[in-house]
């Protein structure tokens, strides 16, 4: 996240370090039941289909 300190760590080098300024965060997308994917559909043109109410449990799944 933008302000976030950064270091790549490399034994007995010296190494990068600083901080993020920008994210950019993108996602592929399956239409359901179709085989077709669209790619590097990025987050900033998506929109919520659904409300999520804050503090309250949300799961869909389980992860096994």
């Amino acid at each position: 996240m933008p302000g976030d300190v950064v270091r790549r760590l490399i034994a007995g080098k010296d190494t990068q370090r600083g901080y993020c300024r920008s994210v950019s965060v993108s996602a592929a997308a399956q239409i359901v039941g179709e085989k077709k994917v669209i790619p590097e559909i990025m987050a900033s043109e998506l929109v919520p289909v659904q409300v999520i109410i804050l503090l309250i449990e949300h799961i869909l799944n389980s992860y096994e």
